[in-house]
C-alpha cells in the first residue's frame, strides 16, 4: 500500500515523468521500427510471390514424385502443378510457335491471372479461376500473328480449343514466346508429350505460416536431384539479390541505431529517477524501514511504471507504424501487409529489458547507501557499482541487437565498435572543451556565460556532447546509406533500360536486322558475338585428372564471346586488360567472370584448353573481371582478345528497350526472322523496379521514425540538466542577469556543444560508411562535401534551437520560487 501512495506522489511532483517517457520512448521507437521493417520485408515477399504464383516452385524434366502431396499436405501447404513446353499453334492458313503452360484447377496459389476486358473502357479483369475444359487463354500477339479474334478456335495438337479470353498479365518472371494458357486436364488430347519431348514440370507450394513453409522447404531440399532447381522468392532475383540483400541490411541497422537511440533515453531517464529517489529513501530509512522493504517498494513502483511504459509504447509505436504505412499507400501505391502479434515481441521484450537492466541497476544499490550520506549530500558511487550498472545496460543493448540481426558476430562488432568509439567522443570532447578556455577569458557577456558553463559543468557537457554525438553519427549514417543505396539501384535501373534480349543473330542477319531496329527507333546497344565452348584441360592436365571433377559447373557449356574492349559494366579486379597485357602471341588471353573463377578455382594466369565448335582452343588467363549488374547482355564468363577465334561461326547476342504499349511489334520481327530467340525480361526488371522502389520508400519511413527518435533522445538529454539549470539561472538572475543575455547564454552553450559534436559525429559517420560499404553492402563509398559541411552546422542549429525551446521554462520561472 505504501509503494502505491509513494508511486502516486512520485507521479503528481513529475519525479517519474521523464523515467516513463525514456521507456515509452524506447518500446514506441523499436515497436514501430521492427514492426515496421518485418511487415516490409514480409510484404516484399509477398510481391515476389505473386509474381512467382507461389511461395516456391520445384522445375524438373520430369513429373515430381507424387509423395510430395501428402507430405505438404502433413504441414498444411497448398500445392499445385503446372507443365510448360512450346508448341506451334494453328488457325486456319496462319501458324505461330507458343509457349504453352497446362494448369490445374488451384493454380495460381498467389497472385491472380489477370485478363483483358471485353469492353475497353473498363479495367483489366482479376480471375481467380483457370480456363475451362476445351478453352484457352491466349497472349494478346497471338491475336494478330494467327489473325483471329476471341471466340475463335485454334489447334494445338490434335486438340481443337475455343480462344475465350486475351491473358495480360500471370505469374511468370519472362517468357520467350507469346504464352496460352490451357487446363492441365487437356494436356493429354493434344498427344504432344511424348519420350524425349522438352517439358517443363513445375510443382508450386504455398503456405500463410511462414514456419511450417520454412520446415517443409528445408525438408524437401534434401530430396532433391541434380535436374530437380528449387525457386522461392528469396532466389529467384539472383541477378538482383544484392539490391535486396542490401534492404535488409538497412532495415537492421535502422533497428539497432534506433535500439541505440533507445538505450541512451533510457539511461538518461534511470540516472534522473535515480538522483530524485536519494532523499526519499534516505528518510524512509530513518524512519526504520529495512533495506528489503525499500527495494521491494521500488520494485513495485517500477513494475508499474513499466506496464504503464510498455502498454503506451505499443500503442504508440503502432500509431507509427501504421501512420507511415498509410503513407506509403496514399503516396506511393504501395500497401504493407498487417503486422501479427509475433511482431511485437520485441517491444514487449524491450520493456522486460528497460527495467531489468537499466532502470533497477540505477536504483538497486541505492537503499543500501548510509542515509547519513544522503541527507548531506555526500553520496559517491563507488567504481564497482557503476561498473554494475554499465554491465547490465550494455547486456540489454547487446540482447536486443541480437534480436535485431541474429548474428552474435554482428552484434560483437557493433558493441565493440560504439564502446571505442564512445570513448574517443569523450576524449575529443574533453580535449576541445579545455582548449576552449583561453577565448573564454577574453569575451564577456552571453560567450562568457556559455563557455563558463561548460568549463564548470565539464564532465555534464562532455556526457551530453557524446549522447549528441551517436545521435547525430546514427541518423547521419542512415541518411547517408539510403542516399548512396539509393543511388547505386537507380543506375541499375535507369530510364528506359534495356528489357528484351535478342539470341541466336546470324552474321547474315545482322545488316537486315540493324536496318529493323533503327526504323522503330531502337538504338541496341552493340551485337556481342557468342558461342558454346567447355574446358578440357587445365594447366595442361585434363580436366578428369585434376580435383575439380566434383564441381558441377564445367558440366555445362559456357558462355564465350570475344571483345577489344572491356564491355559496360565490367571491372577487371585481377590482371590487365589486353592493350596492357603482356601476352605470349602464340597463346590468346582469355578474361574470365570473377564469380566463375571462384567456384572454378581458376587464377591469374592459368593455362586452359577449350573446345568449341569442334576446335580445341588453348588460352591463358590474363584478367578476372567483376561483372556488375548493370551489364546484362555482356555477362559472359569467357571473354577473347578479338581476332584469337577466326575459326568459329559464332551467333550474335544484343539488348533494347521496347515500350511496353509496342511490343506487338516483336511478333513481326519474330515471322521475318524465325530463328531468333526474342527473350522478354521486361515484367521480371518491371516487378524488380518496383521492389527496389517501394522498398527506397519504405526505408525514408524507418528514417523518420529514427530521425523522430533521435529528437526525442536529444530532447531527454536537455531535459535531464532542467534541475541544475533552473537553480543556476535564478542565482544569475538575482546578481542582476537580464533575460535576453541568459537566453543568448543557453542558446550559445547548445551551439557549440552542437558544433563539436556535429563535427566529431561528420568524422566517425565517414569512417562507418566505409565500414559498413566494404563488409556489408560490398560497395564503394561515394563521399560528397557538402553534406559533410553542412551536418555540423545544421547539428548545432537545431541542437540550440531544442536547447533554447527546452530551457525557457528556467527563465519564465521567478527567482523567488526556485531558490525557495
Amino acid at each position: 500500500m505504501l509503494a502505491i501512495k509513494l508511486l502516486l506522489r512520485n507521479w503528481r511532483s513529475g519525479e517519474l515523468g521523464l523515467m516513463t517517457a525514456s521507456i515509452l520512448l524506447a518500446v514506441c521507437i523499436v515497436g514501430a521500427v521492427s514492426v515496421f521493417s518485418q511487415r516490409l520485408e514480409r510484404s516484399i515477399l509477398n510481391q515476389s510471390s505473386d509474381a512467382l504464383g507461389a511461395d516456391g516452385i520445384v522445375t524438373s524434366t520430369q513429373a515430381n514424385p507424387s509423395t510430395w502431396d501428402e507430405e505438404a499436405q502433413a504441414f498444411h501447404i497448398r500445392t499445385s502443378k503446372a507443365a510448360e513446353f512450346e508448341a506451334m499453334l494453328i488457325a486456319g492458313e496462319e501458324m505461330t510457335l507458343a509457349s504453352v503452360k497446362a494448369v490445374d484447377l488451384n493454380y495460381p496459389l498467389r497472385g491472380k491471372l489477370e485478363v483483358l476486358p471485353q469492353n475497353k473502357t473498363q479495367i483489366n479483369n482479376k480471375l481467380e479461376k483457370i480456363p475451362a475444359a476445351g478453352t484457352a487463354w491466349i497472349d494478346a500477339r497471338l491475336l494478330s500473328a494467327l489473325k483471329i479474334g476471341i471466340g475463335a478456335r485454334i489447334r494445338l495438337g490434335e486438340l481443337e480449343l475455343t480462344v475465350t479470353e486475351v491473358l495480360s498479365n500471370e505469374p511468370g518472371l519472362f517468357s520467350f514466346k507469346p504464352r496460352i494458357l490451357i487446363r492441365q486436364a487437356d494436356l493429354p488430347k493434344t498427344s504432344l508429350l511424348q519420350p524425349g519431348s522438352r517439358i517443363a514440370y513445375k510443382w508450386l507450394m504455398a503456405s500463410d505460416n511462414h514456419q511450417k513453409l520454412q520446415a517443409f522447404i528445408t525438408s524437401l531440399k534434401k530430396q532433391l536431384t541434380p535436374e530437380q532447381v528449387l525457386v522461392t522468392p528469396e532466389n529467384m532475383t539472383n541477378n538482383r539479390g544484392d539490391a535486396l540483400k542490401s534492404i535488409r541490411h538497412f532495415l537492421m541497422l535502422g533497428c539497432i541505431f534506433a535500439v541505440l537511440l533507445c538505450g541512451l533515453a533510457i539511461a538518461i531517464g534511470s540516472k534522473q529517477f535515480a538522483h530524485k529517489q536519494l532523499g526519499q529513501i534516505a528518510l524512509l530509512k530513518s524512519f526504520g524501514c529495512s533495506t528489503r522493504i525499500i527495494r521491494k517498494m521500488l520494485l513495485w513502483q517500477l513494475l508499474a511504471i513499466a506496464m504503464l511504459a510498455t502498454l503506451l509504447g505499443l500503442f504508440c509505436g503502432s500509431l507509427m507504424q501504421t501512420a507511415v504505412a498509410s503513407f506509403l499507400l496514399q503516396t506511393y501505391q504501395f500497401k504493407l501487409l498487417a503486422a501479427q502479434l509475433p511482431d511485437y515481441t520485441l517491444s514487449l521484450l524491450c520493456g522486460v529489458l528497460c527495467l531489468c537492466c537499466f532502470t533497477l541497476p540505477a536504483v538497486w544499490h541505492l537503499p543500501a547507501l548510509p542515509s547519513v550520506q544522503v541527507l548531506r549530500a555526500q553520496v559517491q558511487l563507488p567504481a564497482i557499482s557503476i561498473l554494475k550498472r554499465l554491465l547490465p545496460a550494455s547486456l540489454a543493448i547487446f540482447l536486443l541487437i541480437l534480436m535485431l540481426s541474429k548474428d552474435v558476430l554482428v552484434s560483437l562488432i557493433v558493441i565493440a565498435s560504439l564502446s571505442v568509439l564512445l570513448l574517443l567522443l569523450m576524449g575529443i570532447a574533453k580535449c576541445l572543451l579545455s582548449g576552449l578556455r583561453i577565448p573564454m577569458e577574453k569575451m564577456g557577456g552571453s560567450w562568457r556565460l556559455a563557455l563558463s558553463r561548460l568549463q564548470g559543468q565539464q564532465w555534464q557537457g562532455i556526457l551530453q556532447m557524446a549522447v549528441f554525438a551517436i545521435v547525430i553519427l546514427a541518423l547521419s549514417s542512415l541518411v547517408a546509406l539510403r542516399q548512396s543505396l539509393t543511388e547505386q539501384w537507380q543506375a541499375q535501373f535507369p530510364p528506359q533500360a534495356p528489357n528484351h534480349f535478342l539470341a541466336n543473330i546470324s552474321a547474315s542477319e545482322l545488316p537486315e536486322l540493324s536496318r529493323a531496329l533503327v526504323a522503330h527507333g531502337i538504338k541496341p546497344s552493340r551485337f556481342d558475338p557468342m558461342v558454346l565452348g567447355r574446358i578440357t584441360h587445365i594447366n595442361g592436365l585434363a580436366l578428369a585428372n585434376t580435383d575439380k571433377t566434383s564441381s558441377k559447373i564445367f558440366e555445362r557449356e559456357m558462355e564465350i564471346s570475344w571483345s577489344p574492349d572491356l564491355p559496360v559494366g565490367n571491372l577487371i579486379t585481377e590482371g590487365q586488360w589486353w592493350p596492357q597485357a603482356a601476352k605470349d602471341k602464340s597463346v590468346p588471353g582469355v578474361s574470365v567472370d570473377m564469380g566463375f573463377a571462384a567456384k572454378a578455382g581458376l587464377h591469374l594466369a592459368d593455362k586452359l584448353e577449350f573446345f568449341i565448335g569442334g576446335w580445341s582452343q588453348p588460352a591463358i588467363i590474363t584478367s578476372i573481371r567483376e561483372i556488375k549488374d548493370s551489364a546484362r547482355s555482356s555477362s559472359f564468363s569467357f571473354l577473347f582478345e578479338a581476332g584469337s577465334l577466326q575459326n568459329i561461326v559464332p551467333t550474335y547476342v544484343t539488348e533494347f528497350y521496347v515500350n511496353p504499349a509496342e511490343k506487338n511489334w516483336l511478333y513481326t520481327l519474330s515471322m521475318a526472322h524465325p530463328g531468333i530467340l526474342i527473350i522478354e525480361a521486361d515484367r521480371m526488371l518491371a516487378l524488380m523496379e518496383s521492389m527496389v522502389r517501394h522498398a527506397s520508400q519504405a526505408m525514408l519511413g524507418l528514417l523518420l521514425l529514427s530521425l523522430l527518435a533521435g529528437f526525442l533522445v536529444m530532447l531527454a538529454t536537455v531535459l535531464s540538466s532542467m534541475q541544475e539549470r533552473k537553480q543556476e539561472s535564478a542565482v544569475l538572475r538575482t546578481l542582476g542577469c537580464s533575460a535576453p543575455r541568459l537566453l543568448g547564454s543557453i542558446w550559445l552553450e547548445f551551439f557549440i556543444m552542437g558544433l563539436i559534436a556535429g563535427s566529431i559525429a561528420i568524422a566517425g559517420t565517414q569512417a562507418l560508411q566505409f565500414a559498413l560499404h566494404k563488409t556489408i553492402f560490398k560497395t564503394a563509398l561515394q563521399t560528397k562535401l557538402l553534406p559533410l559541411l553542412l551536418t555540423p552546422v545544421a547539428s548545432a542549429l537545431l541542437l540550440s534551437l531544442i536547447g533554447a525551446w527546452a530551457c525557457r521554462q528556467t527563465i519564465k520561472t521567478p527567482p523567488a520560487v526556485v531558490l525557495r
